[in-house]
């Protein structure tokens, strides 16, 4: 299996990595355990989504899980009210352009 923590802000927005709603201070926590891997650097006209692998989650998604938690007590409540927060889980991501232990990195179809 594979996983992606994926947020949106309304039930109209479709869901995107959660990344795009941490600040610097989270985004940072989660590169400290699993960091971004050099592909993106080498290929950035390449829009990918990220994934963990059962490895990862398995050792590392209690962190996603903190740091979501801890968002509600330091961003603003508003802001939080309106956030939605899920685990998307699949069996393999489909178009996979790089792939290690713990993440992978499958092509967003552009079509």
């Amino acid at each position: 299996m594979y996983y992606r923590y994926e947020v949106r802000m309304s039930d109209n927005e479709p869901w995107r990595d959660v990344f795009t709603v941490f600040d610097g201070y989270e985004r940072n926590r989660v590169l400290k355990v699993l960091p971004e891997p050099n592909w993106n650097a080498n290929h950035p006209e390449v829009e990918t989504e990220w994934w963990m692998t059962q490895y990862a989650y398995e050792r590392y998604g209690k962190v996603f899980d903190e740091i979501i938690g801890e968002m509600y007590n330091f961003h603003p409540k508003k802001e939080m009210e309106r956030m939605k927060f899920r685990l998307h889980t699949v069996e393999r991501p489909d178009n996979i352009v790089f792939e290690s232990r713990t993440q992978c990195l499958s092509k967003v179809s552009t079509a």
